[in-house]
């Protein structure tokens, strides 16, 4: 979750429904024993259960989705070097929106401009071949 999480830091995370999230936020579930701390983008009912779908921000790819009942809740703060930073305050919720929307345009261009390379290579084979 580099750039906000960093290594060493200590979150603290608030239980909350999967109701009161919103787009942006970062959420932590445990799976197969092991915590897992990426932003929440939205919810979706999938088959007989509801589902999370997360990111974490260094990737381009989106995580694959999780069941909601493995929330276990949303970081409200961060300790890093004996100083707290507070996550409830209206320019978090500003900055995790945008860091969100951002870390997904980065994964759509990436598979623009990989398709584009690939349509690229195909004509210039095509034009190498006469």
């Amino acid at each position: 979750m580099n750039p906000v999480l960093k290594e060493g830091d200590e979150i603290v995370v608030k239980r909350i429904p999967l109701s009161s999230l919103c787009f942006g936020d970062i959420i932590t579930y445990e799976e197969n024993g092991t915590f897992i701390t990426h932003r929440f983008l939205y919810s979706r009912g999938e088959k007989d259960q509801t589902v999370m779908v997360t990111k974490a921000d260094n990737r381009l790819k989106l995580d694959q989705p999780v069941s909601a009942l493995l929330l276990l809740g949303k970081v409200i703060g961060i300790s890093r070097n004996g100083q707290r930073i507070e996550m409830e305050t209206k320019r978090w919720y500003f900055i995790s929106w945008l860091i969100a929307l951002l870390s997904l345009m980065e994964g759509w261009l990436y598979e623009i401009i990989r398709s584009l390379k690939i349509v690229v290579f195909k004509h210039s084979k095509i034009f190498n071949a006469r």
